[in-house]
């Protein structure tokens, strides 16, 4: 029995040790199972490098490491390696027509587009292409104007026939800067003493008995203005003051006091042109005059006369609104011109009508230019 005993109790210690062996190999097992899930693992290779973003776009993030191969306390895998940042979008495409178009936005994950280059001209820029993979370029800004500025307002020049901007400043001759030719030069004579007429900033100031004229016959005018029936007189003047006379001469092609074939003059605060036609004198009587208190002294105005052979109406615009009544007519044609008479500005020839004050342009058409050409020339500015 006492060895019976002993062999039972050495047989359940067997089976004892048995079980514990057991329970040891499955807690290993467990083990192993957890190295193949962690991040971690044996020689675990690095995650490939995110590829280039498309045209901008983010590259893809690395992928995790591989799991680790099973094993006691296996190392870590190295860390998947970064993926690449999606490469710049390309430069915005130029704002035709304008300044520079503004940087295109960044692409998704890439550098910000370059700044499209600079357009050309005045006109707004249109908006900058897409960068590649980057958003669109912003509208290029409006190129540089201004009033007769590269891409600006610019002066009519159909049917010009003689243009002086008077911006020499020197000398005692205003060219003809028309391009029209033969051109068609002012020039005067200065006295020793304090001279009647001279030189201001970009004008001729006249201030006594003055005159700037053409050395012979304003051929190239009169020939036009005789083959179309229609004539535009323009200046840019500074009037001295609101009490002059007779009336003073500003702009004339005529012989003397009596006989012209145009003249743009000032009687007190009113501006008048005569017009030689054949239904009108050879003084250019009856005349046509704007309203009362038009003139202002000291201010530089901007004066159009205009006279159309389809309607016959002749039209006085100051600083670009009509000034005469719009019933006014000057009907017949320039045939009896006549082809002998100068072009002057600041007096009548023989010095008997002196206008006082400040030109700083005159310009004369073959045709009378429509109310938004005048408008135009107005915008375009003195220079």
């Amino acid at each position: 029995m006492k060895r019976l005993t002993i062999a039972l109790i050495g047989s359940l210690s067997l089976v004892a040790l048995a079980l514990q062996g057991c329970e040891d190999s499955g807690y290993g097992a467990d083990e192993q199972d957890a190295g193949a899930d962690s991040a971690v693992g044996k020689g675990g290779s690095a995650g490939k490098g995110g590829s280039s973003g498309k045209g901008g776009s983010a590259g893809e993030a690395g992928s995790s490491g591989a799991s680790g191969a099973a094993g006691t306390g296996g190392a870590a895998g190295a860390a998947g390696a970064a993926g690449t940042g999606g490469a710049a979008g390309a430069s915005g495409a130029a704002g035709t027509g304008g300044a520079a178009g503004a940087s295109g936005a960044a692409g998704t994950g890439g550098a910000a587009g370059a700044a499209g280059a600079a357009g050309t001209g005045g006109a707004a820029g249109a908006a900058g292409a897409a960068g590649t993979g980057g958003a669109a370029g912003a509208a290029g800004a409006a190129g540089t104007g201004g009033t007769g500025g590269s891409g600006g307002i610019q002066r009519v020049t159909a049917n010009l026939v003689a243009l002086y901007d008077f911006e020499e400043n020197t000398g005692t001759v205003a060219h003809d800067t028309s391009g029209v030719q033969p051109p068609l030069d002012l020039s005067w004579t200065l006295p020793d003493a304090t001279p009647p007429v001279h030189w201001v900033g970009g004008g001729l100031a006249f201030g006594g008995i003055a005159q700037v004229a053409t050395a012979g016959p304003a051929t190239k005018i009169i020939d036009a203005c005789k083959a179309s029936d229609e004539i535009t007189i323009e200046a840019w003047l500074i009037p001295a003051n609101v009490t002059q006379d007779g009336p003073a001469r500003i702009v004339t092609l005529s012989g003397d006091t009596l006989l012209r074939n145009f003249t743009l003059g000032q009687i007190d605060s009113t501006f008048e042109v005569r017009l030689r036609s054949s239904d009108a004198t050879l003084n250019g009587l009856p005349s046509t005059a704007t309203n009362n208190n038009v003139v202002e002294a000291n201010k530089l105005q901007h004066v159009v006369f205009t006279r159309s052979n389809v309607t016959d109406e002749v039209t006085i615009y100051v600083d670009g609104a009509i000034k005469t009544p719009n019933s006014a007519k000057t009907t017949g044609t320039f045939d009896n011109w006549d082809g002998a008479y100068k072009f002057g500005i600041g007096n009548e020839f023989g010095d008997a009508r002196p206008w006082a004050g400040e030109v700083h342009l005159v310009a004369i058409y073959s045709r009378a230019l429509t109310g938004d050409e005048v408008k135009q020339n107005r915008f375009a500015g003195v220079h």
